[in-house]
């Protein structure tokens, strides 16, 4: 079965009656949403323990630890960054020297 409904600008839509009574669904029972890459997997749950069960969300695959060389990259920009960082604020405060004693 296929059905279809509009959502309104306060994020709400009308089930259609069809799929309620397909799903033997009645007044307060809840949805489950199910979100996949590009759709969604809209459940009933009407508080039948069977219902309320899905599988959980795989897990992320495992992480790789990062290699030497990634390594060695990571703390080489860190040290050009603040090496640049040094020597901005060292040219920053002689300027500022070198105003402050121009204006005397």
């Amino acid at each position: 079965m296929t059905a279809t409904s509009k959502l309104t600008s306060k994020n709400q839509t009308t089930v259609p009656k069809a799929v309620t009574t397909a799903l033997g669904m009645k007044p307060a029972d809840q949805f489950l949403y199910e979100i996949q890459a590009d759709y969604v997997i809209l459940r009933a749950r009407t508080g039948r323990l069977a219902d309320m069960v899905h599988e959980p969300p795989p897990a992320p695959p495992p992480k790789q630890p990062p290699t030497q060389v990634e390594i060695d990259e990571a703390i080489g920009r860190h040290l050009a960054e603040d090496d640049a960082r040094i020597r901005r604020q060292w040219h920053e405060a002689r300027r500022k020297e070198a105003r402050a004693a121009a204006k005397k």
